[in-house]
């Protein structure tokens, strides 16, 4: 018994094109460019925002964390999120 997903060999599905929020496709061979600091930042406030959204109804279902409460990982969120934007792990 194989563990492993069949390969999906259909088309991939076409793209909107009044869709401007999705970046144009990088072209083969075209050079990449390094991630301004303002871009870095407005990232990590964007993955900020999705996660506090999120972050308790998944933390929630483990007994573990859920002790916490939500406060509790909200806090800790927080601070993990600044230390990432200082440069800090």
């Amino acid at each position: 018994m194989s563990l492993k997903r069949p390969r999906d060999t259909s088309a991939p599905p076409s793209h909107n094109d009044e869709d401007d929020s999705a970046s144009p496709p990088q072209l083969p061979g075209s050079p990449k460019t390094a991630w301004t600091p303002d871009e870095e930042a407005r990232y990590l406030d964007a993955i900020d925002a999705v996660v506090k959204n999120a972050l308790w109804s998944h933390v929630k279902n483990d007994p573990e964390l859920a002790k916490r409460g939500a406060n509790g990982i909200r806090s800790h969120w927080d601070a993990m999120i600044k230390k990432m934007k200082k440069g800090g792990t």
